[in-house]
């Protein structure tokens, strides 16, 4: 039989806090548009990015994963 393992429940809890943080880092990054993100016209001429990084114009989604992608602009 194996030995029970043994759960800390304040690690636990701080992991968790970590998390959330990332996520709400992550949530408000803003990424270069292509454009597309506000259907067929950009309200705002001015305005070049997006949160959505399904719009990002330099990201591509493959594999389950966005990856970055290189840019000539």
């Amino acid at each position: 039989m194996s030995k029970p393992v043994a759960f800390n429940y304040v690690k636990a809890l701080e992991r968790i806090a970590e998390l959330e943080a990332e996520v709400a880092r992550l949530k408000s990054v803003a990424y270069l548009c292509d454009g597309l993100a506000c259907g067929d016209e950009c309200p705002n001429d001015e305005c070049k990015y997006t949160l959505k990084i399904e719009h990002a114009k330099n990201f591509k989604y493959d594999m389950g994963t966005y990856w970055e992608t290189e840019t000539n602009d």
